[in-house]
């Protein structure tokens, strides 16, 4: 007959699981799970008051790493999040303001740059390993790394020719493939960057919000009760103005090139590659967006990323950020350079 463990057994089994978990969220399991092990294995072997020395030590151990982190959840609310991550099949996601707000108040211990994360940005969970990942997922800079990375590839698939003619077909093809891709994944990166900015805004601040700016940012009808279409130019103009007035600085981007470029030139490439269209314009009697679509090439492709990234540097200095900090993707550089040009051909903001 298998005996029932004492309370001293379940109480450090307790502790031990709770210590688990509290170390996998802060990136660390990897590091201390043999030690834990290790004390299940050598608990049948101690003495009775070895045993409650233990349960003491390990509860000591637990407020010391919730003191260490700024723990503000219950023992068993870290235990009950670890055991989803461990059930969920792929990468397990917590934003900022879920880890700040339910979790952990001194994330920065684990992540220095934490404090200027935007509040959007999401750890990333493994829960079928022990070691942590130790990265941060920022949706903006995925798209931006996307944009640079298949501009890249077109500058790769131009093979240093600069008459398109010259090249092989197959190369122009791809060229020309990856441009298009690069545009519309820089047009990406600004829908995400302004959504971020409007979404971190809208929860900080969501109950002092003039019910105008709540609207707008959240892409919401109050009166209606339902989603409203907030156009492209509001987005780019205003949501950087609602964001300075909630810290206290007035933004406007009436005189910033970048900002008009993206409603300009730049939405009318991402509007023909999102809705591609053989249809004549009336007014001009063209078929403007097939027209639109068939004329991007890498030199247009580099110079969308250029005033996406500009723009983007633009609002993080206008609302107070330190881009380098907040923003450390807009630094980024391609390993290609263009064809005919000794400059970095990078869609980075300057130093």
């Amino acid at each position: 007959m298998i005996s029932k463990p004492s309370k001293v057994e379940r109480e450090v089994r307790l502790q031990i699981a709770t210590l688990r978990a509290i170390f996998f969220l802060a990136q660390s399991l990897d590091s201390n799970a043999a030690r834990l092990a290790l004390v299940l294995d050598m608990f049948p072997e101690l003495l009775r008051s070895e045993r409650f020395r233990l349960r003491d030590e390990l509860r000591d151990e637990v407020n010391w790493l919730r003191g260490e982190i700024g723990a503000i959840a219950t023992d068993k609310t870290y235990r009950d999040l670890y055991d989803r991550i461990r059930d969920y099949p792929g990468y397990y996601y917590l934003d900022k303001l879920y880890v700040e707000g339910h979790l952990f108040k001194r994330y920065q211990v684990i992540f220095p740059r934490w404090p200027y994360m935007k509040d959007h940005a999401a750890v990333i969970f493994d829960g079928r390993v022990e070691k942590g990942l130790n990265q941060i997922f920022e949706l903006e800079g995925q798209c931006l790394t996307d944009a640079r990375s298949l501009l890249n590839n077109a500058y790769l698939a131009e093979k240093d020719i600069a008459d398109f003619r010259k090249r092989a077909a197959e190369d122009q093809q791809k060229a020309l493939m990856f441009s298009r891709a690069s545009v519309l994944a820089s047009m990406n990166f600004v829908e995400a960057y302004l959504h971020g900015i409007a979404y971190d805004c809208f929860h900080k601040f969501h109950d002092s919000l003039p019910i105008e700016d709540h609207d707008l940012l959240a892409e919401w009808d109050s009166v209606k009760k339902r989603r409203r279409f907030v156009d492209f130019n509001q987005k780019v103009f205003r949501y950087p103005a609602i964001v300075g007035r909630t810290r206290g600085v007035k933004v406007d981007l009436g005189a910033c090139r970048a900002a008009h470029s993206l409603v300009g030139y730049a939405k009318d490439f991402r509007d023909a590659l999102v809705h591609p269209s053989p249809f004549i314009d009336t007014k001009t009697g063209e078929q403007e967006k097939f027209a639109i679509q068939m004329g991007i090439n890498s030199k247009i492709a580099q110079t969308v990323i250029e005033d996406a990234v500009s723009y983007a540097g633009v609002v993080e200095r206008a609302i107070g950020n330190d881009p380098k900090l907040t923003a450390p993707w807009l630094f980024g550089e391609l390993e290609a350079k263009a064809v005919g040009t000794k400059r970095k051909s990078t869609g980075s903001v300057s130093e």
